[in-house]
């Protein structure tokens, strides 16, 4: 199989198996769905609340700040369909770009801001999101929220993860209009949070 092929089949794995079409909300029973049915959007029961829920179990990031490439392990970008090629440390984060035409763009970065995730939801409070998106999430059991100055979706999805009262990551799923990139978001957070946890230990 010649290099374009590669290419081309790896785009189909990753749009299928990182972006199936539940709806932009909590995880599901498999962080993994490899569906393209479409879905209506959905979010958690924060979303009637003004304040960020408390993190039960909070994550220290301190390990990832200096390599933040190591957020996700080979076995997870395996997992998720993501490409090694096109790697790039980012100022306190990990972007990966790839796919035939480098249609594809996975971002992790860790954020360190007074309040964690509350920012979030005091930045919704004042309507600095009135021309994006602010919708409240949990994943992997840790408050989150898709959130975005602009609403770029469904090619675009942008999900903050609250990691204690002093930090957050931030995850970008850039690809293909017709998949869920929020779900895809949700599922690279999830394996982000899996390997903090791990790394701990």
């Amino acid at each position: 199989m010649n290099s374009a092929m590669r290419s081309l089949a790896a785009l189909s794995t990753f749009a299928v198996v990182i972006a199936g079409a539940a709806a932009c909300s909590d995880e599901g029973d498999d962080p993994i769905l490899p569906t393209t049915a479409p879905a209506s959007t959905s979010t958690s029961s924060a979303g009637s609340s003004n304040s960020a829920p408390a993190v039960s179990e909070p994550l220290d990031e301190g390990k990832f700040l200096g390599d933040p490439c190591s957020s996700l392990t080979s076995s997870q970008k395996s997992d998720l369909g993501v490409e090694q090629q096109g790697r790039q440390a980012v100022e306190g984060g990990c972007s990966w770009e790839f796919g035939p035409n480098s249609e594809w763009i996975v971002q992790v970065t860790y954020i360190r801001v007074a309040g964690g995730l509350a920012n979030d939801y005091d930045k919704n409070a004042t309507g600095a999101y009135k021309d994006g998106y602010f919708e409240p999430a949990t994943v992997a059991g840790y408050p989150a929220a898709f959130s975005s100055l602009a609403d770029f979706r469904p090619t675009t999805c942008d999900l903050n993860v609250g990691l204690n009262s002093e930090a957050i990551f931030h995850v970008t799923v850039r690809g293909d209009a017709t998949k869920d990139n929020c779900k895809a978001a949700t599922n690279v957070a999830a394996r982000v949070i899996d390997t903090i946890k791990a790394g701990r230990q």
